[in-house]
């Protein structure tokens, strides 16, 4: 069993559910220790004053005003403004999830139920019921010196919550010095864009993603302890500044799809009003021509959907490419 790294409370109306929490994601980064050089002594920090340079034993919490002034703050301090919501999540109001822009989403934790008590019950409640609705439940609570906003959400069976960020807490987008509307975009180039994206367009699948450079990592210190020679792989090239955006594009769509008939007629239909291929698209009759799957499998993901669309071909929008042809064929 995880260990918990909060735990209270979560009430909605009068409804009180006992509950503890438990980070949902672990990070694997390859960590590094600080040794003396040319030895394996390790290197240990130590507190010492900033002042004279001696070790400190003992320290306090303070906070320094922009007049100087150190205020310093005891742990019974901050337990007297933490309140009820130290141990309390009080869940405020329900909404949908696609209301919440994904930037305010900090951190994830799994809500399990508290022993001895009978929690799974209400648990279950809440879960089935935002799963029914389609809602998320917003609230806040105290955790480890902070008051932090929270979603609840039923997700793969279970309960989770995220913390966000506040607004202050979110930065513009103006800090990175892009104006949105200053460049001038061509409409043959827009065309082509959204060419492209319908090309590359593919169900979000986690486990297609690896982090190659924690791999790589290993492999080079897997290789320097057993006395091999790491192979060095080359830096993947950059792209030139300065290129023709349109040839780009049109050579991004060509890679990706091959020299074929419908990669020809969709860099044509992109150089028109036009940036999708809908003239290749034909609803056949059930069981004549086009009905196998040979014919579909040149179409794209985007394309197999208005396919199905046509068809009136229900959870159409959560079937993978395979699904979408085998129900088409």
């Amino acid at each position: 069993m995880a260990t918990s790294i909060w735990s209270g409370h979560v009430r909605f109306g009068l409804v009180h559910i006992p509950v503890r929490l438990y980070s949902a994601v672990e990070t694997k980064d390859v960590s590094f220790h600080l040794y003396k050089e040319g030895t394996t002594e390790r290197i240990k920090t130590r507190k010492v004053s900033a002042e004279t340079g001696e070790p400190v034993d003992t320290t306090a919490r303070g906070y320094t005003r922009e007049d100087g002034e150190v205020v310093f703050v005891t742990d019974e301090d901050l337990a007297s403004v933490a309140s009820e919501k130290s141990k309390l999540l009080e869940i405020t109001q329900f909404c949908s999830i696609d209301e919440i822009d994904p930037v305010y989403f900090e951190k994830s934790y799994w809500l399990g139920p508290a022993p001895k008590v009978d929690a799974e019950h209400p648990m279950e409640l809440l879960r089935r019921t935002l799963e029914a609705e389609g809602l998320v439940g917003i609230g806040s609570f105290v955790m480890r010196g902070k008051e932090h906003v929270a979603v609840i959400r039923s997700a793969e069976g279970g309960l989770m919550l995220h913390t966000l960020f506040y607004e202050d807490e979110v930065r513009p987008a103006s800090i990175a010095g892009y104006v949105p509307g200053v460049a001038d975009v061509e409409e043959r180039e827009l065309a082509m864009a959204r060419a492209l994206l319908e090309a590359m367009r593919a169900p979000w699948e986690a486990d297609r993603f690896r982090d190659e450079y924690r791999s790589r990592l290993l492999e080079l210190i897997d290789a320097k302890a057993t006395g091999r020679v790491p192979e060095l792989g080359e830096a993947a090239p950059l792209g030139a500044a300065g290129v023709d955006v349109f040839a780009a594009l049109e050579a991004s769509i060509r890679a990706l799809k091959g020299g074929d008939e419908e990669t020809d007629l969709r860099i044509a239909a992109a150089g028109g009003e036009r940036p999708r291929i809908t003239a290749r698209i034909t609803v056949p009759a059930a069981g004549g021509a086009g009905a196998g799957g040979g014919d579909l499998d040149g179409l794209t993901l985007g394309e197999l959907r208005d396919l199905a669309r046509a068809r009136s071909i229900g959870g159409r929008s959560k079937m993978t490419r395979d699904e979408l042809i085998a129900a088409l064929s």
